[in-house]
């Protein structure tokens, strides 16, 4: 057997070393691993944060747009219940011709900041205001384009005006309510133009809760989708308006699909 010279024989292991290199193997793990530990942390603490602060501001935003749009419709339920005391008042006082109360519906409605429409009507069958008419319905509405008021057209109206869910809904429910929005041709505008609106209809009655007659104030959607019409937060995203059947009432990416009467689903 032939011996192997010993400069050649294999190297033993140097133990420190190699210890060496496992302690700094797992020293730089765990610094790393560390580090990922924490920037972990930090990252979701960062987003919980961000998450947090945007959660406020869209609330705070909703709250201030919630009470905003709830000024307006007191605001618009207030005039109609002041026009409503005024035809109360007129009636207890005996007038009972339609020119008083197609001016007063006139001049009402030229002082209200947010209606597109007003007017009331008398039941046919029983009809304690305006007696000479049986279809009587004092009502005016604003020009689209110019804003104005167009004076009154007198006269009997069209007798499907009483079947209608506007004069209809409030006496079946005995009080003020805010009916859903509907598209019409309105035709005391010159020429006739179709509107899409909201009203706040209100039954009336006299001393000895007698019905005397059913008053609305309509409320154009696109004064609405104009009002929701700033971006929520950040310049992205918007708050939208849905009735209580769930249609849009306002819409501000797309207006005209509140003026269509969108379900709020499609």
């Amino acid at each position: 057997m032939q011996s192997i010279p010993a400069d050649m024989a294999s190297p033993r292991p140097k133990s420190g070393i190699s210890m060496l290199r496992s302690v700094g193997l797992r020293l730089f793990i765990s610094v790393v691993g560390g580090s990922l530990v924490g920037l972990l942390g930090t990252t979701y603490w960062s987003y919980r944060e961000l998450a947090r602060q945007s959660e406020a501001e869209l609330m705070s935003s909703l709250q201030v747009k919630t009470e905003n749009l709830e000024g307006d419709f007191s605001a618009l339920e207030s005039s109609t219940k002041t026009v409503v005391d005024a035809v109360k008042t007129l009636y207890a006082s005996g007038e009972r011709r339609e020119e008083v109360y197609s001016d007063l519906m006139y001049r009402a409605l030229q002082t209200s900041v947010l209606g597109t429409g007003l007017g009331f009507g008398q039941p046919p069958n029983d009809r304690r205001i305006i007696p000479s008419l049986q279809y009587a319905y004092p009502y005016v509405a604003r020009q689209k384009k110019t804003g104005s008021v167009e004076p009154p057209k007198l006269g009997n109206t069209d007798p499907t005006n009483f079947t209608t869910n506007y004069f209809q809904q409030p006496i079946a429910a005995g009080k003020p309510i805010w009916l859903e929005p509907e598209s019409y041709v309105e035709d005391s505008l010159t020429p006739p133009q179709t509107l899409v609106s909201t009203s706040y209809s209100m039954p009336f009655y006299d001393d000895q809760k007698q019905l005397l007659g059913v008053l609305s104030q309509d409320l154009g959607l696109g004064f609405l989708s104009k009002k929701l019409n700033v971006p929520v937060m950040r310049d992205a995203g918007y708050f939208l308006l849905v009735s209580a059947q769930g249609n849009l009432i306002a819409y501000p990416p797309n207006p005209q699909q509140a003026l269509n009467l969108t379900p709020f689903p499609s």
